[in-house]
C-alpha cells in the first residue's frame, strides 16, 4: 500500500516521493506514514499486489459496458468489490501473469500495472470508498478470473504480416486532425485550429495550446515525449496517449488501437 493525499488520487510527495514504487506492506512504515498524516488516502499497488482490476466509470458508459460483457461471457465469479464515492467501482482479481489489454470498451478499463484507490479513502466528492463483498467477508477471497474473461482481457497475439501500415494505405491516416481531435477527445478547434488540450486537467491550462494542422495535432505546453520538440503527432498517437497505451505504440497495443479507431470511424 501506500498514502495518497487527503481526499485525492495522487500519491502524497512528502511519504512517498517516488509514488507507488514507494509502496510497502511493512507494518512499521505504513503506521509511520498515517502518523504524520492521518487523513491520507489508501493506494494499493496492483502490480506488486498482483491484482489485476476492472476500473468501471459510469459516467464513460462502463455500466453498460459491464453488462454487455457478462451477456457474452458469462457472470463473474464472487471477489472483493470496492465503490468509490464518485459512483466508480474497482473489481479485483488475482493476477494470473501475462500482459493484458488496457480497456475492454467504453468505461471498462483493466489495470494491474498501477494502483487503485482503495476503501475506507475519502474521494474528493466528500464520500466514502466502501468495500462490497457478496456474502460473509470473512469467507470471500480475492478471485481468479474465468477462462472466457481472461482470454477476453489479454493482449491479442499480432502477426508481423498484420503489423504492416504506412500512411499509403492506413484511410485512418487521412482523417483531418480537427475531426479525430472532435470525436475521440471531445474538443473543437476554432477558427485558427486551436484546441484546449484534452491533456491539461483541472483548469491547469489557461488558453488554448493545442493545434490541429491537416491530419497531425501538436500541444506546445505539454511535456515531449520520444525525444520530440513537442508533444504531437497523428491519429494513433493521440488515440494511444488517450486510452493509455504506452508509447511508441507499436505491434499489439498499435493493432488494438486501430482496431478501437476503426469502431469509431468505420
Amino acid at each position: 500500500m501506500l498514502p495518497l493525499m487527503p481526499r485525492g488520487k495522487r500519491p502524497d510527495p512528502y511519504l512517498v516521493s517516488h509514488g507507488k514504487n514507494d509502496s510497502t506492506t511493512d507494518l512499521g512504515t505504513v503506521f509511520r506514514w498515517w502518523q504524520l498524516r492521518p487523513s491520507a488516502n489508501i493506494g494499493i499497488n496492483c502490480e506488486q499486489s498482483n491484482l489485476v482490476v476492472l476500473d468501471i466509470d459510469p459516467r464513460n458508459g462502463g455500466e453498460d459496458t459491464l453488462h454487455g460483457l457478462i451477456a457474452s461471457l458469462g457472470k463473474l465469479p464472487i471477489t472483493f468489490e470496492a465503490f468509490s464515492g464518485g459512483g466508480g467501482q474497482h473489481i479485483l482479481f488475482r493476477h494470473p501473469g501475462g500482459s493484458f489489454r488496457a480497456s475492454l470498451g467504453d468505461g471498462v478499463d483493466i489495470k494491474d500495472a498501477g494502483y487503485i484507490v482503495a476503501p475506507p479513502s475519502i474521494h474528493p466528492s466528500g464520500s466514502a470508498y466502501l468495500w462490497s463483498v457478496d456474502g460473509d467477508p470473512a469467507e470471500v477471497r480475492i478471485a481468479d478470473l474465468p477462462e472466457p474473461w481472461l482470454a477476453r482481457m489479454r493482449r491479442p497475439v499480432v502477426t508481423a504480416a498484420r503489423q504492416r501500415n504506412t500512411a499509403t494505405d492506413d484511410d485512418l491516416r487521412r482523417i483531418p486532425a480537427s475531426v479525430y481531435v472532435e470525436r475521440i477527445a471531445g474538443r473543437r478547434a476554432d477558427d485558427f485550429g486551436w484546441v484546449t488540450c484534452p491533456f491539461h486537467k483541472d483548469g491547469c491550462e489557461r488558453t488554448p495550446s493545442f493545434k490541429v494542422d491537416g491530419a497531425l495535432w501538436s500541444c506546445f505546453a505539454c511535456e515531449p515525449l520520444n525525444g520530440q520538440q513537442v508533444l504531437g503527432g497523428n491519429i494513433y498517437t493521440l488515440a494511444g496517449l488517450l486510452w493509455g497505451y504506452p508509447m511508441p505504440l507499436q505491434g499489439s497495443d498499435f493493432m488494438e488501437c486501430r482496431e478501437r479507431l476503426q469502431g469509431i470511424f468505420g
